[in-house]
């Protein structure tokens, strides 16, 4: 995916935000039932969470649509 999402761009930034957006998946209380995560309060916290991974999404989309 990270290939196909980095076409004419640049791989590493795109490889690099897939791994940290999936370290910040894994590290915080992003899922209900998980207890022992950082836990996310402020919304603008979650909003920008939110944003970025939308944004990675429909890049993806995107690229996916093209090929």
């Amino acid at each position: 995916m990270v290939t196909i999402a980095s076409d004419g761009f640049d791989f590493k930034l795109i490889e690099d935000e897939f791994k940290l957006l999936t370290k910040i998946g894994n590290e915080y209380k992003i899922r209900h039932h998980e207890t022992d995560k950082i836990e996310v309060s402020k919304s603008k916290h979650i909003d920008y969470l939110f944003f970025r991974m939308l944004s990675l999404i429909d890049l993806c989309i995107k690229s996916i649509n093209e090929k």
